[in-house]
């Protein structure tokens, strides 16, 4: 018989006998097996030593069928490392005395695991000891111990790494007792044990790696090292810190190491997700001035996420002239923290800090298409970068860009867009309060605030604006909803008004067919209330039905503002209506029950006018405060800035209160 052939059909039944640690059937089809070969070798080698050749036939044959592969390509060693109990030590120790070799070889698939790999990555911390002991030699030479535990799969990642993976601690001690610069394996392109410690957030497995050897890799992928991975990991803020100083006591030089594909160093990293920013400056300033492939510093990245803090440290660890450095679009942290709105808190620390720890001349820098950070802010709509940069007065309203603009130019042009597109003509929108606060903070300084674009760039931009939203299919979609409310209330307060509370008198009465609550405060209050709703919705469906007519989109814009405000009014008036109609048929019999039916229908809306006033106060008074605080620093005097404030204040009160209250003031007025 071929012994070729016998052994590849003997090798589905050794490999079924490894996967269930059958530790008799293994070793009865290695011993049958091995005395086919010898007898074979016996028969057919006659110009050999019988029994030398009869041992070497053996050997050989043993390990082709201890390489025997399943599917996957692993051999049969590796089959028995995927089990943990004591059938599955015992059948490792039988293959590893039969094919010691096996310790070492890795699998013909893709990964390239061995036998190690395996049990470690399943958690069997029984079997990693067990190999590692048949692996160990009697003459105390190490060598080939270490080679095994060395050995690097398809992704260039040891056993170790899979404990650390698994984060075990108690298997990561064991394979670092057995050598202890596993850690310190070189890897062509991949993440270090440490280096994954640190990225999976392990701090107390870092910890333990960073003891065990003091010179263990600190390499990750793609040019990386531990201080990316101590950042990018999922550690707590104080944990993070933590490590990165047991870090930066060996090697702080690597805070200056970018990675190769985006250039990021770790102090840009800490910059993007608020890493420790003071500790790594304190180890390597020089990063901070070192940009990525796209020209970012540091600075420019804390700017974007709105970190003040560390924006704070890069100021203080670096010096002046980090608040100068401009990106590949000539940009310094101050534009780009003028486009974002959550960065609102480092617009605030840059106009507290300049003239005192950066230059006010950079307030006013422009980049490489001539915006200033305020023009920037104006692009973007951010109200609350406009109002603190606005209250500085070394910050310049008349700086032009590349295209000829001022800040105030840009306001209007965003404003009219803003009108035309959206049909947000009200002082609400941030676009329009940005340039009311322009054109106010022009006013107050002395500065000339004429328009330079024309009547036919300003017709452009409408065009343009026009053309880019459907403007009148979103009237007619507005039109129909307010309709529909509009023509409800006119139908609820037709139907009201004879329909009243507490009905009609007899016809033998001197007064019959008259309301028997006539007469009354709250009945006379409720008739005003319901006839004002009626009025209201009426208006609101007229200036509607124009809106939905008119000749061009722009010259139906404020028609449907009117339509929306009286239709506002005639809910107001509609919810007052209906509680003094409860009032009035409750009052007689139950006063409590009656205030609190009234008081119940009034609170919400009160309340929600209390809130509308609110947001308008925060409006009126972050917008007045950036006007005022750049007129008295222009030492305007003192007479001026109390009639500028108390000019404010009275047409804040008159707006709301005629605006919003109006109903409620014709009700209560009329009703006596």
């Amino acid at each position: 018989m071929d012994p070729a052939s016998n052994v590849q059909s003997m090798s589905n039944e050794l490999l079924m006998a490894a996967g269930q640690g059958d530790v008799e059937q293994i070793k009865r089809l290695l011993q049958q097996h091995e005395e086919e070969v010898v007898l074979h070798v016996k028969n057919e080698a006659e110009d050999a030593v019988d029994g030398q050749a009869g041992r070497a036939a053996a050997a050989a044959a043993m390990a082709v069928d201890a390489d025997a592969a399943t599917a996957t390509g692993d051999s049969i060693l590796h089959v028995v490392a995927g089990g943990g109990d004591a059938r599955f030590l015992e059948c490792a120790t039988m293959i590893v005395g039969k094919a010691k070799h096996l310790l070492g070889t890795r699998n013909r698939n893709r990964n390239g695991d061995t036998p190690l790999h395996c049990a470690a990555r399943l958690g069997h911390a029984r079997m990693v000891t067990h190999l590692l002991g048949l692996a160990r030699p009697g003459d105390g030479d190490e060598t080939g111990l270490k080679e095994i535990l060395r050995a690097q799969n398809g992704k260039g990642e040891t056993v170790l790494h899979e404990a650390i993976r698994l984060e075990d601690k108690d298997m990561v001690g064991v394979l670092l007792s057995a050598d202890s610069q596993l850690a310190r394996v070189p890897l062509a392109d991949g993440a270090s044990p440490l280096y994954l410690a640190l990225l999976l957030g392990l701090g107390d497995i870092a910890r333990q790696l960073f003891e065990g050897d003091q010179e263990l890799s600190y390499s990750g992928p793609d040019g990386q090292n531990a201080f990316h991975a101590a950042i990018l990991g999922r550690q707590a803020k104080e944990a993070t810190h933590q490590v990165m100083k047991m870090l930066l006591e060996r090697n702080n030089h690597l805070v200056t190491q970018a990675d190769r594909s985006t250039g990021s160093t770790p102090l840009h990293l800490a910059a993007t997700w608020r890493g420790p920013m003071g500790l790594l400056l304190k180890a390597g300033p020089a990063a901070a001035y070192m940009p990525d492939n796209n020209g970012s510093f540091p600075i420019h990245l804390a700017a974007f996420e709105g970190d003040k803090n560390s924006v704070s440290a890069l100021l203080e660890e670096s010096g002046p002239y980090c608040a100068k450095l401009r990106d590949g679009e000539g940009r310094t942290f101050l534009h780009v923290a003028a486009e974002e709105e959550r960065s609102i808190r480092v617009i605030k620390l840059a106009c507290g800090w300049q003239g005192k720890s950066f230059a006010s001349s950079v307030m006013n820098m422009q980049d490489k298409d001539g915006n200033t950070a305020l023009h920037l802010a104006v692009l973007a709509g951010n109200i609350g970068a406009v109002c603190n940069l606005v209250s500085i007065p070394q910050v310049k309203l008349d700086v032009r860009n590349n295209k000829r603009k001022t800040p105030l130019e840009i306001a209007f042009m965003t404003a009219t867009l803003r009108a035309h597109s959206a049909g947000s003509a009200f002082y609400g929108d941030p676009r329009q309060r940005i340039r009311i606060l322009l054109k106010g903070a022009h006013m107050s300084t002395g500065v000339s605030a004429r328009i330079a674009f024309s009547g036919i760039e300003r017709r452009e931009i409408i065009k343009s604006a026009l053309e880019e939203i459907n403007r009148s299919q979103n009237i007619a979609t507005e039109t129909q909803i307010i309709g529909l409310v509009s023509v409800l209330i006119t139908t609820v307060t037709f139907a009201a008004a004879f329909a009243v509370p507490g009905g009609y008198r007899a016809d033998d009465n001197h007064k019959g067919g008259t309301p028997t609550l006539s007469g009354h405060y709250s009945f006379d209050s409720f008739v005003i209330a319901n006839t004002l709703a009626f009025i209201c919705s009426v208006l609101s469906i007229l200036f509607l039905m124009y809106a939905g007519v008119g000749p061009n989109v722009k010259d139906r814009m404020w028609p449907l503002l009117m339509s929306v405000n009286f239709l506002a009014s005639s809910a107001r008036s509609l919810a007052a209506a209906f509680a003094f109609g409860v009032y009035s048929i409750l009052a007689p019999v139950e006063q409590t029950k009656a205030m609190y039916s009234s008081m119940t229908m009034v609170l919400p809306l009160v309340l929600v006018e209390l809130f509308l006033f609110i947001v308008a106060v925060q409006m009126f008074y972050s917008d007045g405060k950036a006007v005022m605080a750049r007129m008295f620093a222009s030492q305007a005097s003192w007479w001026r800035l109390a009639h500028a404030g108390l000019t404010l204040l009275m047409g804040l009160v008159g707006l709301f209160v005629i605006g919003l209250y109006w109903p409620y003031i014709l009700i209560a007025a009329m009703s006596h």
